[in-house]
């Protein structure tokens, strides 16, 4: 029992110095927080190479460079991606070989320069700092979510609870999002594979208020995953909507065929054109 608490101190103090942050505010013993440890030290660790390449500067310090930055990835790819919430981008087949092409490909590419500008020591140091700045690039996109290519999936670090607005919905506060938008509907993931709907109320910043309509209750933070759909509550439209029940999310609610749309129109409508409306 003493061995796991000094363990759990040493996990708080490494956590606090990596991410300078306040270890006791800051820490959770799930995904989130190792994730965020793993994206720390992969940069940290990167930056850290730069200090002996520079000092080495010969043939051997290449070859160091290029074995280190290897081993950087493999540890990444060997930790890091088992860290992350499930469902995550960065955990399918796909997203890795996504980000390793990445990191390959900007690794070629500084090597390529450097043997065009010649063989000189000066030339070789500057290849070695621009290698070193392509390996913690194509770590941080190793390790980070908030990246164009995989900006749907973002983790859910805060759950406020129930009996916010009156006691009507669930609220979800979500931060280090990008590219979202008030009114927007999104997805929750469990870890089971049900998915959750809910909208944004608020957006501040990096930071989302995201009302759950099917409740929190049984949400698994750190293994939980959010899909921002970029857009707002549609509603299909047909000749057959006639008769049909539909809830506030547009879905049909009795127990017909699903309804096969025409067209999706706004379910709020469209805003009022004050310039072509006519005055009474």
């Amino acid at each position: 029992m003493g061995v796991a608490m000094i363990l759990d101190e040493l996990a708080r103090e490494v956590f606090g110095f990596l991410c300078h942050q306040d270890p006791a505010r800051t820490w959770e013993p799930g995904g989130a927080a190792l994730a965020m440890c793993a994206r720390c030290v992969g940069v940290y660790a990167g930056f850290a190479l730069a200090v002996p390449m520079l000092a080495v500067g010969s043939r051997l310090g290449g070859k160091v460079m290029l074995w280190a930055q290897g081993a950087l990835v493999v540890q990444v790819a060997v930790f890091g991606f088992h860290l992350l919430p499930a469902g995550a981008t960065l955990r399918t087949l796909s997203g890795q070989v996504f980000a390793v092409g990445v990191m390959y490909f900007l690794f070629r590419a500084v090597r390529r320069a450097e043997s065009s500008l010649g063989e000189t020591t000066g030339w070789r140091l500057i290849g070695y700092v621009l290698g070193t700045a392509a390996a913690v690039i194509g770590l941080q996109w190793l390790v980070r979510l908030d990246q164009p290519w995989a900006v749907t999936v973002v983790d859910v670090l805060a759950l406020v609870g129930l009996g916010v607005f009156g006691g009507l919905a669930a609220v979800l506060l979500v931060e280090s999002v990008t590219e979202a938008k008030f009114g927007h509907i999104v997805e929750i993931e469990l870890p089971d594979g049900s998915i959750r709907r809910g909208q944004i109320l608020e957006v501040d910043r990096d930071k989302l208020l995201i009302q759950v309509f099917e409740g929190t209750s049984g949400i698994d933070i750190p293994s939980s995953c959010i899909r921002i759909l970029g857009r707002g509550v549609e509603l299909a439209l047909a000749p057959d909507i006639l008769g049909r029940v539909f809830g506030g999310l547009g879905l049909p609610r009795d127990e017909s065929p699903p309804l096969i749309a025409e067209r999706w129109a706004d379910i709020n409508g469209n805003p009022i054109n004050p310039y072509a409306r006519d005055y009474p």
